[in-house]
Formats: structure tokens, C-alpha cells, sequence
């Protein structure tokens, strides 16, 4: 969440493990990365471009083992995403 735009918010559901393959696959991939490819600069905030550009950011996230996990990592460099 920044300012000018939203993400979905990801409840996660009981009895889940939140692990690489999960935050990657799920969180990532389905929530995240999608707000990256909007474009537009107007009308409601949760269709507003996240940034101008991602080299213009800085995805922030804690040391948990499913941040740090070298899928994760991968992942994150596999689309330009700096953390």
C-alpha cells in the first residue's frame, strides 16, 4: 500500500503455512505483480498504477525464512523487483 494506489488485501486461510512456494505462488504472483502492470493514473485507487516504474521502487518485506528462500529471492529478481 502506498498513497496513491492499493493492493488486495490477502487473508490467509486457517491451517496455512505460509512458505516460499506459497508466498511466491500465491501472494506474489496473484496480488503483487499484477499492480505493476496497471496503467492508469486516475479513477479509483485500487485500479491506480502502483509506481511509474518498478526501477522506481523498493519492495519491502521482513527477514521472515519465506522472504529470504532462494525461490523467493529468484522470483523477485526474475521480475525486476528490488527488495
Amino acid at each position: 500500500m502506498i498513497a496513491e494506489s492499493l493492493t488486495k488485501l490477502h487473508v490467509v486461510p486457517n491451517q496455512t503455512s505460509i512458505n516460499a512456494e506459497y508466498y511466491h505462488g500465491v501472494i506474489l504472483k496473484e496480488y503483487l505483480l499484477p499492480v505493476y502492470t496497471r496503467t492508469k493514473s486516475t479513477g479509483k485507487i485500487e485500479e491506480r498504477k502502483l509506481v511509474d516504474s518498478m526501477l522506481d521502487s523498493i519492495f519491502q518485506q521482513a527477514n521472515a525464512t519465506c522472504h529470504t528462500a532462494q525461490g523467493t529471492t529468484a522470483w523477485l529478481r526474475m521480475h525486476n523487483i528490488t527488495v
